[in-house]
């Protein structure tokens, strides 16, 4: 009858940690910009702005042994597809 009471209020305690603990999830450092406020017009036209992106070198393999890293490559592309295909740009 004892056990019976101890897991009782030992499993009460933990579901009550858990609902608890699991509602006090929340990034406090989270910038106020990325909470709900609209990106700005500005920021929209520097993402879709044409730049001259310099793209990093692929890595390429002849054989099993020979492995050697590409030159980099200058393309035109938007600032975002560039950010995102890991290149580097100046506006």
């Amino acid at each position: 009858m004892l056990q019976t009471i101890r897991r009782l209020l030992l499993s009460s305690a933990v579901a009550t940690t858990i609902i608890l603990g699991g509602c006090a999830t929340g990034s406090k450092d989270a910038a106020p910009e990325a909470i709900g406020s609209a990106p700005s017009s500005r920021t929209n036209l520097d993402n879709i702005q044409i730049v001259d992106c310099l793209l990093p070198g692929r890595v390429r393999k002849l054989g099993q042994a020979m492995t050697y890293l590409e030159p980099r490559r200058l393309v035109q592309t938007s600032a975002i597809e560039c950010e995102v295909r890991g290149g580097t740009y100046r506006s």
